[in-house]
């Protein structure tokens, strides 16, 4: 196997997971937890439907969390909706609020390598193949850190994928929790600017974590 191979069978910190969840502010009567991938959209009565953010999320066997990666559908970024977010959180704007691999490239260089210089090599980082993240800038950082990419069959993820199937299932009903006591607040939507304040309050639920 590729753990044999890159002898990390008791090296759990240098194993990474990397996945992607995402927000819509469609709403509707209750909010609704409805999968496609590794996308989750929640929704609450409200919402124009026209916003989509993505945050990817790393996470080692040993438990390190890198600081997620924030994706806002639009142009230009705000300053507004870089604020109250997570420690060493990073933003960004794509024009559906996907990720592609100009950001992805981005998020490698200024977050998950800095944040695993640390560690021992190889590093394996285990990613979804149904995205197309991959460039050949991409390919050649990884190598130049080695990194080895081991990219899951397409349309596999609600069982192959380690974060999806393990950590999300958390993730989704502490975000569930945190959506409610949003809308109890009076909001009708979320908004771009919100987003890093329940970024944040998603992370500091450490029971999102504890099955990595």
């Amino acid at each position: 196997s590729t753990l044999i191979k890159l002898d990390l069978m008791d090296k759990p910190a240098q194993i990474f997971n990397c996945d992607e969840t995402g927000f819509s502010d469609i709403t509707q009567r209750k909010h609704v937890i409805v999968t496609s991938s590794t996308r989750y959209v929640f929704e609450k009565h409200g919402g124009s439907g026209k916003q989509y953010t993505t945050a990817l999320i790393a996470i080692s066997a040993a438990g390190q969390v890198i600081s997620p990666f924030i994706i806002y559908s639009g142009k230009v970024l705000m300053n507004m909706w870089c604020k109250g977010g997570p420690d060493g959180s990073r933003y960004a704007v794509t024009k559906k609020g996907w990720i592609n691999s100009c950001s992805f490239e981005y998020c490698l260089r200024e977050m998950f390598i800095p944040a695993t210089q640390h560690l021992n090599r190889p590093l394996l980082l285990v990613m979804d193949g149904h995205n197309a993240y991959m460039n050949i800038n991409i390919v050649q950082m990884m190598k130049q850190h080695n990194i080895v990419c081991l990219i899951l069959p397409p349309h596999c993820t609600h069982t192959l994928q380690p974060i999806d199937v393990v950590v999300f299932n958390n993730v989704k009903t502490d975000w569930s929790n945190i959506v409610t006591n949003y809308f109890k607040s009076g909001d009708k939507s979320i908004k771009n600017a919100d987003i890093p304040y329940l970024m944040k309050q998603l992370l500091i639920a450490k029971q999102s974590f504890s099955s990595t």
